[in-house]
């Protein structure tokens, strides 16, 4: 019986999810990834041109996958207050399923790292802040009206203060105590 080995192209985007957010993109050296891997240099650099190439794919998968899971509970919630808060239960049901071997959030760990990071990345990085931005503003609307971006600011200044406070493990539960913040500021643009 032949056992089929998984890609080398798949197994170079494990090891960068598991070890560029968990290290660090300017801490983990081509050989570490390509050991991990199981695969040449040149295998690396067919597939994605460089280690940045490498990166980007590694970042849109996380955001394919992070836009799926945040799609996920806005389609279950029931309505409008619970679909804008459903960013915080996306994020703990995607962090539970051990999707992420980041520490805190692949994208802003990169854009840390990376001042001024190269166009392929770069564009990966904007893309997750137009998402946020795009859908918390979308999601506002209900519940703010005209003053729906105000209320997108606020939802996303706290989401982000969940994820720094992944970093810290403090509070116990940031996603919870995130969530419930939320959801007092937006009962304050109620009617």
């Amino acid at each position: 019986m032949m056992v089929t080995r998984t890609p080398a192209r798949t197994r170079l985007l494990e090891a960068a999810d598991r070890q560029l957010f968990t290290r660090g993109v300017q801490a983990t050296p081509v050989d570490d990834l390509l050991r991990e891997a199981e695969t040449s240099a040149a295998t690396l650099y067919a597939q994605f041109g460089s280690k940045d190439g490498l990166l980007a794919e590694a970042l849109e998968g996380r955001l394919a996958n992070w836009q799926a899971a945040w799609d996920a509970h806005i389609a279950e919630a029931s309505d409008d207050t619970s679909r804008l808060l459903a960013i915080f239960d996306a994020l703990l049901a995607y962090r539970e399923r051990g999707r992420p071997s980041a520490r805190w959030c692949a994208f802003l760990a990169t854009a840390s790292e990376m001042s001024e990071p190269p166009k392929p990345v770069r564009s990966v990085l904007e893309a997750d802040s137009a998402l946020l931005r795009k859908r918390l503003l979308h999601l506002s609307r209900p519940l703010a009206e005209e003053r729906a971006a105000e209320l997108a600011d606020a939802v996303e200044l706290i989401y982000s203060g969940v994820l720094a406070s992944l970093l810290r493990d403090d509070p116990v539960d940031p996603i919870a105590v995130g969530r419930r913040s939320a959801a007092v500021v937006a009962a304050s643009y109620g009617s």
